[in-house]
């Protein structure tokens, strides 16, 4: 499969879009998520971003977890887990199963990894639907192994993914704050405590608080020094809290660049950008 650069003067209309939504009709692809399609076939990357976007799709966790059997489901489920991202999560989580070609041995993998078999084969037919919908569409044409290559160049870049689904979330950000930073003596000197998994707090633009749902990777992962401050997702369920689910932590700066073509690297257009200047701070 190969990108056809004339196709990317369509981007700033939204028919192509609607169009891939439109004839996705099995699955529950917003027109948001479609955006990232499209960014995934210019970028080189569109086998992976059409996992995520068909696993966002499907409306359906891929995840089970049987009566009474919590703890050996969430052990399974941790083998799968990508630090800082659910979506790239759901991608490994697809392309172990996709991998394994003899049904029978899919459902064993299932079942022993407490893995929705049914779940990841409508994601699959979603999946290839989405791919059809891009050739029918000329962003993609089928053709040699050697074309499909290059359109997956950027595949395994964790980074270039990030970014490009943030392309088709935006502005569905949250910032990441930390708790106050403090520093404790140890034996080698002064250490920085970036306190506990339960005092980070994640806050909307408008300042509403937010929080990850309890099947995120990222629910127990502690505070490091130098990780992104900002998070994309794509829902919002309310229940005694709001929580996100499907959530990727990002760089804004990058993230930005891709979403907003005509931002430089400048921090006063990517604060424009990203709302008001004090919830980027």
């Amino acid at each position: 499969m190969h990108f056809r650069a004339e196709a990317a003067t369509t981007l700033h209309t939204s028919s192509e879009t609607r169009s891939i939504a439109t004839d996705a009709s099995s699955g529950c692809c917003c027109c948001s998520c479609c955006f990232s399609l499209l960014f995934g076939t210019i970028f080189g990357c569109v086998d992976p971003i059409t996992t995520i976007v068909a696993c966002l799709g499907g409306g359906r966790s891929v995840f089970t977890v049987p009566v009474g059997m919590k703890d050996k489901a969430a052990e399974a489920h941790s083998h799968f887990a990508v630090k800082g991202s659910d979506l790239l999560t759901l991608l490994r989580v697809y392309d172990a199963w996709a991998d394994i070609r003899d049904v029978r041995s899919r459902r064993d993998f299932c079942r022993d990894h407490f893995l929705s078999d049914s779940a990841l084969l409508a994601i699959a037919t979603l999946r290839n639907q989405l791919l059809t919908c891009l050739v029918e569409l000329k962003f993609l044409n089928p053709g040699n192994l050697r074309q499909r290559d290059a359109a997956n160049r950027y595949a395994s870049s964790a980074r270039v993914l990030k970014a490009v689904t943030c392309a088709g979330l935006y502005p569905r950000v949250v910032k990441i704050k930390l708790p106050q930073r403090k520093y404790i003596e140890t034996s080698a000197g002064a250490m920085e405590d970036l306190g506990k998994v339960e005092q980070t707090k994640y806050l909307l633009q408008g300042g509403e608080r937010v929080y990850l749902h309890p099947g995120s990777v990222m629910v127990k992962e502690a505070p490091e020094a130098n990780m992104n401050l900002f998070l994309i997702f794509y829902e919002k369920v309310e229940t005694s809290k709001v929580y996100l689910r499907d959530a990727t932590d990002i760089s804004p700066v990058s993230a930005l660049q891709l979403r907003c073509p005509s931002l430089r690297c400048c921090p006063a257009a990517v604060t424009t950008a990203m709302g008001t200047r004090s919830w980027t701070r």
